[in-house]
Formats: C-alpha cells, structure tokens, sequence
C-alpha cells in the first residue's frame, strides 16, 4: 500500500512552520586571510520584552531584522537583546576564530552555538562573569570559535545589561586580536602616562601658589584615571576582579566625582562669587547634584533610572560650563580666561556627545571612543593650567600695584608714627635715667650712714664685750643689714631691668662654693626649726668657669625663699652636674625643695613678678628676690623654675652649662690679716701641691708668718723631703701626678718618726680614700679649695698649739679691707681727662654711667694689669655704693703715670 501524500492543507503547515528556517540568518563565508571582520552589517537582532531565555524559542521568532550599521546603541533599556548570524568555513582547513562582543561594560552576554538536532552550546560571558573565568580570560568578551572545513556555523547572541544596552560584534583572528589589545594597552599607559605627567605639573601649580581652582583642577585628574581604567576594563583586570557590582557602578561614580571637580575648578577660575554670584551657585549645585549620584551608587540606588539622570547631569554641566566661561570672557573681559575657553570647547562638545551615545539617543560615532576622550581631556587640562598660571600672574600684578598704593599711604603714616614714637622713647629713657640716678642717689644717702652705723655697732661689740648692751647692738646690726639687703636687692633689680648686667666668669672650685651653700643653708634653715640637707652628686668636676658670686646669689635667694615659708620642715639643697656638649663643660642642675605652705597654681607665674610675695600675708622684704633670681638665671642660660602645691611644699631649681675649668687658671691673692705672726719657736711645714700658683701661695702666706717651708711638687719629691727633713706639720694634696696625698699620708704613718706627724687635706672635691683604707689614722683636717685662710689658720693653731700675735686695731678698720690701697690723695684735683669724667660720675652718684665708664676702660686697657687692678677695686666700691672712695680714686690718678686715653704709661 502506498504511502498517502499530504493535502494542499498539509503542504501549507509544513510551509509555515520552515518558514523561519527560510529566513535563517545571512551566512558569512570566511577567509584565512582576514584578521578582522566587523559583523554588523549582516547581524539581525530583535528587542524581547518578556527577558527569555530559550535559545530555540529566539530562534523561531520571526521579529529579527538586520542592523544594518557596525554598532548599536540602544541606550538604558530593560529587554533583552536577541542577535544571530552564520558564519560558513568554505576552506579545506580549520578555522580558529574570536568573537568580540563590545562594548566590555555589557552585564551579560550569552553566545548559543547550534550543535544541531535542536543542541545548543552555551558560553557566558560580561561583567557578571569574573574575568578569569571568562571564555578567554581577560578584560574584553571573548568567544572561542573553531570552524570545520566546509560546514556552516549558526551563533544566537543574548544580551542583558543594566548600563547602556549597545552591540558591536568582530570576529578576529586570535593573533591580531592579541595584537590589537597589545596596541590599545601600550596606547592607554603613554596617555595615562602624558595625563599623570600633566596632573604632577598642576599638583606643583597648586602647591606653589595655593590656587583652589589649580587643587581643582589636579583633582580631577586621578578620578578621570580611574573612569578611564573603569570603563575600559582595566580596573576589574586588574583592581577589583572579585566583585562584579562594583565594576558596573564605578565607571559612573568616578566620571561625576572627575565631572563635580571640573565645575568646582571653574567655578573659582572664573571667580564667580564675585563676578556673578547666581552662575557660581548653579555650578555649586550641578557640583552637589554629581555627589548626590556617587552617593547614591553607592548605597546601592536602582542602577538604570540613576545612570539616566547621570547622562543628563553630565550633559548639563558641560553645557553649563561653556556658557559660564564664554559669559566671563566676553562681557566681563576676564582675559586669563581665553585659554579655558578653547580647553572646554574641546571637551565639551565630545563630553556631550558621549553621554548622548550611553544615553542611545546616538549611533556610536568614529570620533568618540577611548582615546578621544583622553587626547583632549590632557589637552584641555593643559590649557587650563596655562589660564591659571596666566590669572595667577594677573591677580599677582593686581594685588602688588593695591599693596603699592597701600604701601605709599602706610609709609606716610608710619613715618608720622616713628617720629612720634621716637619722642615718647626719649621720654621714657629720659624717665628711666631719672629714675636710675634717683635710686642710685637714694641708695648712696642711705648705704653711707648704714655704714657707719654697721661699723660703729661692731667697734662698740668689741669694746663692750658681753654684758645686757650686747643684745642691743645686735638688734642694731640685724637692722642696719636687714635694711641694707632691700638697697641691695633693689639695685640688683634695677640693673639686671636695664640689662646692665656683665657677667665675668673665671675659674673657681666648685666644692668649695657647695661647702658654703651648705653652710649658708645650714644657717637659713635653723632660723625657724628647719631640717637641711645638701645632696651633691658624685659627677661634679673639681673645677668650673663661672661668676661664682651671681650664681650664689640665686643659690641663697632660693635657699632664703624656703626658709621663709618653711617652720619645723625640711629644706633639701640638690646640685648635679652632667657633661655638656655644647661647651666641652658641665651642665649644672640645682634645686631646692621645702615642705613649706606650697604655692597654688595660679600663682606660679605670678611669684616671679617684682614685688610680689610667695605667702599669703608675707611682708618681709621687697618681693624682689625671685624676679632678681629668673633675670640672672637667664643672664647664665638658663630658666628658674617652680613646681608646688598648697599645703605640700615647693621645688625651685633651674639649669645652666659652665664651661671647664683648669686649678691652675684659680685666682689666688693674700688676704689683709690681722694675725702678724705667732709665739715660740720657728715651726716646720712642709706643702704638697702639684700647682705652681697653689704651692706659691700657701708658701708666702705661712713664710710671712713666720714657718719654715719646704714644697713639693709631686710624691717623689715629697718622699724625699720626709726622709732628709724633719716637720711639725704636713699640707697634702689629694691628687699628684704620680700618686695622691693618702698615699703619702700612709708613708708619713707607717714611719715611727712621722707617725704623729700632723696632716692637713687640700683638695678641690671631698675627700676620697682609696679601697681599703679601712679604721686608720687619716688626715687630721680637710680644707677644700680654694684655702679659706683664717680656717686655715684656725686649724695649723689647734693642731700646733700656736699663740697668733694680732696686729692692734684701728680707725682704718672702718674702711673696707678690700682692693689694694689707694695712692695719695692729691689736692689739685686729677689730671687725666677720663679719671677726671670718673670722679665727676662719682660726685653725682652715677652708678650706670660709672658701669659704663668701667667697661669702656676695661677694653680700652684690655693689657694694662695695674689698671684692670684699679678697675676691680672701684668695681668693688661700686657694689658698696662708695662714691666718696670712688672719686678718691680718680682724684688721684696724675697725668705723668698715666696716658691720654686713661691706661697706665
């Protein structure tokens, strides 16, 4: 039985359901030879509302038509993108090839490749596929192709994406499509290259001359950068390959960040707030609309109807922008602004034509892609640097020709000022002199009687003897010197005010000034039932250049501070010294600590003030001490310093460096004695000092005294003065070159001939018996240096059992014991032109002018040794405020023995 045919019926079913296949897409026949192949042209596509996904459903839709053009651009559309076409092999050999699909940015892209017998194979590929894990790895979507020889291939293209729905298909082979994306890196790193360049160059722009619209304008470019890189692929390449979203998203939020800097810089390049304030606030809000987006993406916003709303503000501030700078140029003949106007009718124009592409309201046009953008972006950022290097200049020349003319009119004004000012500055040292001479006459009436009556006061002491009168002449005494004290501390502050203060450093023994506090303090601290102790560190050299007798005067006002405002407490005197750098010296730190009635805090600055006390009710003395005490701790380099509170005592202290100091550079002069000798027979004493100025002094002082000296100079020596002589009494130094003076001091008590022998210690630091020493006889008395005399007097008698022979007392012991004596006086009054100006100075009772006229001498006669003598001695009359010796003095000084200038012929 035959098969029975279809009816005309049949035939007409089976016609409609081939059709599709009839309509099958345009087959492109490839060649070998071609590395690229655009497929626009001959791709169909159609727009599926419902999203499908069924590759065999898309391919019966009979909606397909060709796109006729190599790309498209569809814009922000919610379909999805259908597209096929067929590619033939018609070669005798295999063919490898590449699909392209750009733009990069498409959010998923899905290539079905048709097996047959209704198979479809499936590649994924867009943003949402990592790029790793793409067909091909790497930035750009890429589908693998292999061609049989001869057989036809059938592709179905499905594109979702929320950016910009745009299709520009290109079949490469696989070698040029690696050489092709060699090209456009090598292509994007020179231009990102030229742009950081570029962008370093308004960086230093923007530093050098603290231009905001400069800061501005390098701004923009980093972010211009990362778009760049973001839209192109690089970035999720390279940055952020692990998260999808956010290479959908940073493309927009980088390109309104680079957009809201590009407003901002014109904004103050234009300086709008003041040439037209509304056009400044409009591109202060499209700057503000740019960050409302960033934000929003970045909270997550809905991607499509926001990227929208970008494309128009994009547009919008281009366009707003132009119209600013063209506005400024023109009517407001703002001439910097000429070089911006070319560089934003650069930008603009391709800006906005890129946005209108995303947007889909153009076909993707030949002169808007990648590198487009980026030429005339770096273009224009260096026409606009040149503008705001060209207004930086103009407003430079604006502002020196305003400052010219301000100049002009201070100058006058300052001119009027200074000529004012000059007089009341001679006013006021005309004041200051006055009342310089006023304090100094005043302080001369008062000192001369207290003098006297110090002196009287003491002569009647020792006449009177003990007795009821005795307890009145002390009142008398500690009257006359409590008073004298306020002149003193007066004249010091007056001084040191007017900066007059000279300090003289010279070599002196450290300890034996640490002795002498300790003494000093000793005294001070029992006046009111206080504990004292000195702490000394063990670091302090022997010997240090300083003025020995202004740093103990800041030593005493602090110690004389704390006992003051300390009753049955304790007062600590710290010294410590550590090497200084600076000066090769020691860096002295002293302190003294009290549990005294404390400070508050608020009255810590306040104490250092003149005439302002520490105490609460305190009424003794001037509160001078502290404000005298800071000014010659500053004059030494250094700063006083309090830390107390109220109720738990107070620590004053402050630091100084003093440079070092050699024994040998100590000043040693005999002192007037009243003892002229002693009774009995010539004793024997033998001296030990490595110094030559030392061992001499001691030597005439005791010969003049009558002993037999014999001195050595080093422990050899010494050995051999102890075994051919005989001694009554031994002075040892505690350091020799070739020993120390307890070695010696063992020799002298080993041997039964000197074992009794008395010994005295001279050292320049406290005693220090070597290791071992142990429970043996050691010296009989220790004098620190330099030798206090009378002390060692006092001692040599005890220890020799001497009856000193005193020289009778005087009416010249009212006068000062010290300096040496004054020539005669003569009548005719001085003959030499400077001693004649000293004497008229000590007349008038001009204590400034006399500092002054001892310093000019002092450089004048920088060699002369008698008169640097004489300088001393009226230096010293000076602080005693004896004008009277003064101008005795000068009076006789005769034109023979001295020259015109005042020095000694």
């Amino acid at each position: 039985m035959r098969p029975e045919r279809p009816s005309a019926r049949g035939w007409l079913a089976i016609l409609l359901l081939l059709l599709p296949l009839l309509a099958d897409a345009t087959v492109v026949e490839l060649s070998p030879g071609v590395a690229s192949l655009p497929l626009g042209g001959v791709v169909e596509y159609f727009l599926d509302p419902a999203g499908g996904e069924d590759p065999e459903v898309a391919a019966r839709s009979a909606a397909f038509r060709p796109m006729g053009r190599e790309s498209l651009n569809l814009g922000f559309r919610p379909e999805v993108l259908w597209a096929r076409v067929a590619l033939r092999n018609p070669t005798a050999a295999a063919l490898e090839r590449w699909l392209e699909i750009e733009p990069g940015r498409l959010e998923r892209v899905t290539l079905f490749v048709d097996e047959g017998a209704g198979v479809w194979r499936r590649l994924d590929n867009g943003v949402q596929v990592i790029p790793a894990e793409r067909p091909v790895p790497g930035r750009q979507l890429l589908f693998p192709l292999r061609l049989e020889p001869g057989r036809t291939m059938h592709l179905l293209l499905r594109v979702k994406s929320r950016p910009a729905l745009s299709l520009r298909p290109v079949l490469w082979a696989p070698e040029a499509q690696r050489a092709n994306a060699q090209r456009e890196l090598l292509m994007a790193v020179a231009l990102f290259g030229v742009l950081a360049g570029v962008g370093l160059l308004i960086l230093l722009l923007a530093v050098v001359h603290r231009d905001l619209a400069a800061l501005y304008n390098f701004l923009g470019i980093p972010f211009f950068l990362l778009f760049e890189l973001s839209f192109q692929g690089f970035a999720y390449s390279w940055l952020w390959p692990h998260h999808p979203e956010w290479a959908l998203r940073a493309p927009t939020v980088f390109g309104m960040i680079e957009l809201c800097c590009f407003a901002l810089m014109s904004r103050e390049f234009l300086m709008l707030r003041t040439l037209s304030p509304r056009l400044g606030r409009l591109l202060a809000a499209l700057a503000a609309a740019a960050l409302a987006v960033v934000a929003a993406h970045l909270l997550g916003a809905p991607f499509q109807p926001l990227n929208r709303f970008m494309a128009l503000l994009g547009m919008a501030i281009f366009a707003a922008v132009a119209v600013t700078t063209l506005k400024v140029y023109w009517r407001d003949r703002f001439h910097p602004a000429r070089l911006l106007v070319a560089g934003v009718f650069l930008v603009a124009p391709t800006g906005v034509l890129l946005l209108a592409e995303v947007k889909g309201w153009l076909p993707r046009l030949p002169f808007t892609n990648e590198v487009t953008a980026t030429v005339l972006l770096t273009v224009t950022k260096l026409l606009s640097s040149l503008a705001i290097a060209d207004r930086i200049a103009l407003l430079r020349r604006e502002r020196e020709a305003a400052q010219g003319a301000e100049r002009a009119g201070l100058e006058e004004l300052v001119s009027t000022r200074t000529a004012e000012l000059r007089a009341a500055k001679e006013r006021a040292e005309r004041a200051d002199r006055a009342k310089g001479a006023f304090l100094a006459r005043v302080s001369h009436e008062l000192r001369t009687p207290l003098h006297a009556i110090l002196g009287y006061a003491h002569l009647l002491r020792r006449d009177l003897g003990d007795g009821p009168r005795e307890a009145r002449l002390t009142r008398i005494e500690e009257g006359g010197r409590h008073l004298l004290g306020l002149i003193d501390d007066l004249l010091d502050y007056t001084r040191l005010e007017r900066q007059r203060l000279t300090l003289r450093p010279e070599a002196c023994y450290l300890h034996h000034l640490l002795a002498r506090w300790r003494e000093q303090g000793e005294l001070l601290a029992a006046r009111q039932g206080n504990r004292f102790e000195a702490v000394f560190s063990g670091e302090l050299p022997p010997v240090l250049r300083l003025d020995a007798r202004h740093l103990e005067q800041v030593v005493l006002i602090l110690l004389a501070n704390a006992a003051r405002y300390t009753r049955d407490g304790s007062i600590v005197l710290r010294v410590g010294g550590a090497a200084d750098t600076g000066t090769g010296g020691t860096r002295l730190a002293l302190e003294v600590a009290d549990s005294g009635v404390g400070i508050e805090a608020a009255r810590l600055e306040e104490i250092f003030e003149p005439f302002r006390q520490a105490g609460e009710g305190a009424r003794e003395g001037l509160g001078l001490g502290l404000a005298i005490g800071r000014q010659l701790a500053r004059a030494m380099g250094g700063e006083l310093w309090v830390e107390s509170r109220p109720g738990a005592g107070s620590r004053f202290g402050f630091e100084a460096a003093f440079a070092a100091g050699e024994e040998a550079e100590v000043a040693l002069a005999l002192p007037d004695l009243p003892i002229i000798g002693y009774a009995g027979a010539r004793r024997a004493v033998l001296i030990v000092e490595d110094h030559v100025a030392s061992r001499e002094f001691l030597q005439q002082l005791l010969e003049e005294l009558g002993f037999a000296v014999q001195s050595c100079a080093d422990l050899a020596e010494a050995l051999v003065c102890v075994g051919e002589g005989r001694f009554d009494l031994a002075l040892l130094d505690q350091r020799l070159p070739d020993g120390s003076g307890w070695e010696l001091l063992a020799t002298l008590r080993a041997a039964p001939a000197t074992r009794d022998l008395p010994a005295i210690l001279l050292s320049a630091t406290p005693a220090e018996p070597p290791p071992g020493w142990g429970e043996g006889r050691g010296f009989d008395a220790l004098l620190l240096k330099p030798v206090d005399v009378p002390r060692l007097l006092e001692r040599v008698g005890e220890l020799l059992g001497l009856e000193w022979q005193r020289a009778s007392v005087n009416a010249g012991d009212l006068e000062p014991p010290e300096g040496e004596a004054d020539p005669p006086t003569q009548t005719e009054g001085p003959a030499n032109k400077a001693w004649a100006e000293l004497a008229e100075y000590a007349h008038d009772g001009a204590v400034y002018e006399i500092e002054a006229w001892i310093e000019r001498m002092r450089g004048t006669c920088r060699d002369d040794r008698t008169t640097g003598r004489r300088l001393a001695g009226i230096e010293r009359r000076l602080e005693a405020l004896d004008f009277s010796g003064i101008a005795a003095l000068a009076e006789s000084v005769s034109s023979p023995a001295y020259s015109s200038d005042g020095c000694s012929g």
